[in-house]
């Protein structure tokens, strides 16, 4: 299982320093309206499309690209159900995973950002 936790933390990085674009940062802050008449990012990578043409809410966006640890929930659905199996077992283990898979995020969220 730990080889797992660190597959699935480096998918979710991956997957999160994809969907960037230069100036994300300046486009998150605007409202749904405003991101319209947004200027094309500028230091685009490869899934960047993702995030720009998004236009689902702010909460469905966090654990789909935007938020490291929110992103545990939701892209560790396939890899563990994959490894492991749906039986009553992998039920019940599956939230502890989640948890420990989002505290390792949020560990190397705060040596990568700190």
């Amino acid at each position: 299982m730990i080889y797992l936790l660190f597959f699935n933390a480096l998918v979710i990085w991956g997957f999160y320093f994809a969907c960037q674009f230069e100036n994300h940062e300046q486009y998150d802050l605007l409202s749904k309206d405003q991101r319209l008449n947004f200027a094309e990012p500028r230091g685009k990578m490869i899934f960047w499309w993702v995030r720009y043409y998004w236009r689902g809410s702010d909460f469905w966006a966090k654990p789909v690209f935007t938020c490291v640890m929110c992103m545990s929930s939701f892209h560790s659905i396939l890899p563990y159900f994959y490894t492991y199996g749906i039986n009553a077992e992998s039920l019940i283990e599956y939230p502890f995973y989640v948890m420990a898979l989002a505290g390792l995020n949020a560990g190397l969220m705060y040596k990568v950002y700190n």
